[in-house]
């Protein structure tokens, strides 16, 4: 028997230029990574596809659950982003989500690196899509 859940988490996605803007509050199970998904899919028209970036801020307890691991590395080696910059600074799991989503992006053959400052983030971003 397959239960289907509410999504746990929350997520937004905007674009600034030719960077999608997350901001994600965890934990997050399968259905909020499937929204989150379908939300960068909406705003993929909104960027040059061939010269794009991510900016991830993670806030509060930035796990995820087993079961979206394997579809969030399916998508994103599906994408063609630059790299991925992920702020850490207002994350309770910093070391943990460190860990897990690194191995994501690296299993998905993305270039990201990870920051405690927004700013840093960005600017590292941008010499990215240079």
């Amino acid at each position: 028997m397959a239960f289907e859940f509410n999504a746990h988490g929350s997520g937004s996605v905007t674009v600034d230029g030719n960077f999608i803007m997350i901001e994600a509050s965890g934990p997050w199970n399968k259905e909020l990574f499937d929204q989150l998904h379908a939300d960068l899919i909406d705003n993929m028209a909104k960027v040059d596809r061939n010269n794009y970036g991510v900016y991830v801020k993670m806030l509060d307890d930035c796990l995820v659950v087993n079961e979206a691991i394997a579809e969030h590395i399916n998508y994103i080696k599906q994408g063609n982003t630059k790299a991925i910059a992920v702020d850490l600074g207002q994350c309770n799991t910093a070391a943990l989500t460190k860990e897990i989503f690194g191995n994501i992006y690296h299993e998905g053959g993305v270039t990201h690196q990870f920051f405690t400052e927004s700013q840093a983030a960005l600017n590292w971003l941008r010499q990215q899509l240079d």
